[in-house]
């Protein structure tokens, strides 16, 4: 079973790979997104589930980086382990 993870561990996640230097521009962009949208107090399920839908054409055209393919698949496991869109994050 994959563990849950905390809005808390999901924003820490984003800073260490925000700051990578492996990254492109455009998963730059999507992970700053992101991660304002998180420190704003915006649903965190929903930030989630705009995140997986917009690295999901980059994921297609392999334009992410091994860290970025590494934390997608980790959000996608605990996405699809949980069954329903939204829940599986523990809040």
């Amino acid at each position: 079973m994959v563990k849950k993870a905390s809005e808390a561990e999901i924003l820490e996640e984003l800073y260490d790979l925000i700051l990578s230097k492996t990254l492109n521009s455009k998963e730059r962009e999507v992970l700053v997104k992101s991660k304002n949208n998180l420190e704003k107090g915006n649903y965190t399920p929903k930030v989630i589930n705009d995140l997986q839908h917009s690295l999901a054409p980059l994921a297609r055209k392999r334009e992410l980086s091994s860290e970025v393919v590494r934390f997608y698949l980790q959000l996608s496991q605990q996405f699809i382990e949980r069954g329903q869109r939204g829940s599986w994050l523990s809040l």
